[in-house]
């Protein structure tokens, strides 16, 4: 898997979930709805240029605070404990950009195991491939990733370091 390039799984990006930032968040959640076993929306300019991505979690919190619902301790947005700002964020926010995460991403040159410690650092199911300018050209998906690891064999998965 080490030597495997991500372009031998990606999907193109016109199979993608995509919109502007500038796109309502009740906008992105209809297009949520349309493919409900997407869970990142990647969020794309004029040019389709990446510019950042919201996670389907992150959505369902929007949704809470708007129909008033208590957010627990469980619940968390990047990886941490919901905080204050984090609240007021959420309640603001009328666009799909005002809760956008910073672009992560791969290049269709990257191989599968650098693919697969960025969606596991970012908790991501599904990770953008955008080219040397950073426009969305597709997407990989863990599930895809991790069925091509277990067709390599026990060799080629990763190794664990204590």
């Amino acid at each position: 898997m080490d030597k495997t390039l991500v372009q031998s799984i990606s999907v193109p990006s016109s199979r993608t979930l995509t919109v502007r930032e500038s796109d309502s968040i009740e906008e992105a959640i209809r297009e949520f709805v349309k493919q409900p076993d997407v869970h990142t929306l990647f969020i794309v300019d004029e040019q389709k240029k990446l510019k950042g991505l919201v996670k389907l979690h992150y959505i369902l919190n929007w949704v809470k605070l708007k129909l008033g619902m208590n957010l627990s301790d469980r619940t968390s947005i990047r990886g941490g404990a919901f905080q204050a700002f984090e609240i007021m964020k959420l309640c603001q926010s009328q666009t799909i950009g005002d809760i956008i995460s910073p672009a992560v991403s791969v290049k269709a040159g990257n191989t599968l195991e650098q693919a697969l410690h960025i969606m596991v650092h970012e908790q991501l199911v599904e990770l953008p491939v955008v080219d040397d300018v950073g426009k969305l050209i597709g997407e990989v998906k863990l599930t895809q990733l991790l069925a091509r690891m277990l067709e390599s064999g026990s060799d080629a998965a990763p190794t664990c370091q204590l």
